[in-house]
């Protein structure tokens, strides 16, 4: 009996360590803690996690010796994760670390930390703050979360770093101070809600060529006079809905307009690349006063409310 008692107690334990060596690879570096001692190469971050980064096709970067010379804001401010793979780890800035005595209003976030490149900024790392009032990314930055700097209502400026690829829905939404926002080049994709109500936004510089601007993207920016679509081919709901300062647009190679795309665009009087359209969705120029004239082809399909609030007299 007490060979057997002996023989399971064994077993017991090296099931209990194993379990334990399979726990303690994945584990996620405490912030609080010393990670001095932490073995990057033994961390997996979660692939399928909205944050991720996949650096694996990483190519030469674009230098931004403008920002990249500056000072960065000291890291003590900053709680950061290691994330990545094994043999492209890297890290994001997940928001403030408990460090407040001193906490900066500028930020200028830090092109590495620990060795490794700081590449991402959580979703909702910052939403709400009230105190940032400008932000400025390296040459290392590849992503902004979702809702990053979301509600950030006293941020009056952003310098999105050159080699962002990647920004996602709601990034600098409500952010009622700012007044312009420069799109580096290797973005293609404007999110969905990327800067709604964001009431002070005056212009918006697109570096490279668009494909495609998300639903809402732009909905509420009342300052908003004219906007350049650099090439985008399709465009979301509501994409310019509220922008009650817009003039013109020329819609370039865009074919399709959907439901409330220009809606409640009160200024909005000049309308180019219409010849091109091959359907005009629901709402989709509601109450746009100013519209009295638009040339479209015969055989463009149109919302029987489409342009519902426009002048009476406008020539379709």
């Amino acid at each position: 009996m007490k060979k057997t008692a002996s023989v399971i107690a064994i077993f017991m334990l090296a099931v209990c360590l194993v379990v334990f060596a399979a726990c303690g690879d994945n584990t996620v570096p405490d912030n609080d803690k010393d990670q001095s001692s932490f073995d990057k190469d033994t961390y997996l971050s979660n692939p399928y996690d909205e944050d991720y980064y996949d650096m694996s096709g990483e190519a030469g970067a674009t230098a931004d010796s403008a920002v990249d010379a500056l000072p960065a804001t000291d890291v003590k401010y900053f709680e950061f994760q290691i994330c990545g793979t094994v043999t492209h780890p890297y890290y994001q800035i997940n928001g403030w670390s408990d460090v407040t005595d001193g906490r900066p209003t500028d930020i200028v976030f830090p092109a590495e930390y620990e060795g490794l490149k700081v590449m991402v900024i959580r979703r909702d790392a910052f939403l709400n703050d009230k105190t940032i009032t400008s932000v400025k990314m390296g040459s290392n930055m590849r992503k902004v979360g979702k809702r990053s700097f979301y509600g950030c209502s006293n941020m009056t400026s952003v310098e999105i770093g050159v080699n962002v690829l990647d920004i996602r829905s709601g990034a600098f939404r409500n952010c009622t101070k700012l007044t312009s926002l420069n799109i580096p080049s290797k973005v293609v994709n404007l999110p969905s809600n990327m800067v709604a109500d964001c009431t002070a936004l005056q212009t918006v510089t697109v570096e490279g060529t668009l494909s495609y601007i998300g639903a809402r993207a732009f909905k509420g920016c009342t300052a908003l006079e004219s906007f350049d679509m650099k090439g985008a081919q399709k465009l979301g709901a509501g994409a310019f809905m509220d922008c009650a300062s817009l003039t013109s647009i020329n819609l370039g190679t865009v074919s399709e307009l959907p439901v409330e795309c220009f809606s409640g665009c009160t200024a909005l009087a000049t309308v180019n690349g219409t010849m091109g359209l091959s359907k005009i969705g629901l709402a989709a120029f509601y109450d746009c006063a100013a519209l009295t004239k638009i040339s479209l082809s015969a055989s463009c399909s149109v919302a029987i409310n489409a342009f519902s609030g426009c002048p009476a007299g406008q020539t379709l």
